[in-house]
C-alpha cells in the first residue's frame, strides 16, 4: 500500500475555513490521499468498467471509472504511444459563439475545458498509475511496468 491510514477511531475531522467572504463547505479545497485512491477513501481500489474501443491516434478506448469514494468518473480515456500510456479524464468540447466546437488555430485540433482536475504532480502520478491498474485489469493486460 502506498500511504499509511489511522484507524477510524484515531482520525480527526479536519477543520473548514470558513472565515472567508464567501466560503461555503463546498468551496473548500478536498484532499486526495493514497488512502482515496488505494482503499481507504471508500472501500477497495479504483475499478474500471463499460470498455469501449476506439483507436484513433494515441486513443485506445473509453471506459468508466469507479473510485473508492464511491466517485464514477464516465468517458475517461486510455492513451498509447510507443512505451508510454496515460489515462485521460472527461472533458468538455469548448464552444464558440456560433455553436461550433471551437479548433486549436495552430492544430486544427478540437479545444476542452477541464473538468476534473488533479494540479498536484505526485497525486496525479499515482492517480495515473491506480487507473492504468485498473484498466489494465478490466482488459486482461499486464500493465508494460508490472513484474513479469
Amino acid at each position: 500500500m502506498l500511504g499509511e491510514i489511522a484507524p477510524p477511531s484515531e482520525r480527526q475531522p479536519e477543520r473548514l475555513d470558513l472565515s472567508r467572504p464567501g466560503a461555503t463547505a463546498l468551496s473548500q479545497p478536498a484532499k486526495v490521499s493514497d488512502a482515496n485512491m488505494h482503499g481507504g477513501g471508500g472501500g477497495g481500489n479504483m475499478r474500471a468498467s463499460d470498455w469501449r474501443p476506439l483507436e484513433r491516434n494515441t486513443l485506445r478506448g473509453f471506459f468508466v471509472l469507479h473510485l473508492p469514494s464511491g466517485l464514477v468518473l464516465h468517458d475517461c480515456t486510455l492513451h498509447r504511444k510507443d512505451d508510454r500510456e496515460w489515462v485521460g479524464l472527461p472533458g468538455k468540447p469548448q464552444i464558440g459563439a456560433d455553436g461550433l466546437p471551437r479548433k486549436d488555430p495552430n492544430t486544427g485540433k478540437p479545444l476542452y475545458t477541464v473538468i476534473v482536475e488533479l494540479p498536484d504532480r505526485k497525486v496525479r502520478e499515482r492517480f495515473q498509475a491506480a487507473a492504468l491498474e485498473a484498466v489494465h485489469a478490466l482488459l486482461g493486460e499486464r500493465h508494460p511496468g508490472a513484474l513479469p
